[in-house]
């Protein structure tokens, strides 16, 4: 998928990813349901990696604690691929 710049995210660093990259990401490792929110407070890459438990279940409605954990999980995955840890 490209972002609005014509860039693949795949291989743009995650950092500048704009919001529609990130609900792209969202979608790609199957949590849909959270578009919403995420849009609704234009997270971003560098927004993304700030992130914290107490920001997803508050500010950004992740109420599960199971997915939670994925989505901090999956964060730090990202952070491994674009930042190297």
């Amino acid at each position: 998928m490209e972002d609005m710049m014509g860039e693949d995210i795949h291989t743009s660093n995650a950092l500048t990813w704009n919001n529609d990259d990130v609900i792209w990401w969202l979608l790609q490792i199957n949590f849909p349901d959270y578009r919403a929110p995420f849009r609704e407070h234009q997270i971003t890459g560098q927004d993304l990696f700030q992130l914290t438990e107490t920001d997803l279940k508050v500010d950004l409605r992740v109420n599960t604690l199971h997915d939670r954990k994925a989505l901090i999980k999956a964060i730090s995955k990202l952070k491994e691929e674009f930042l190297g840890g």
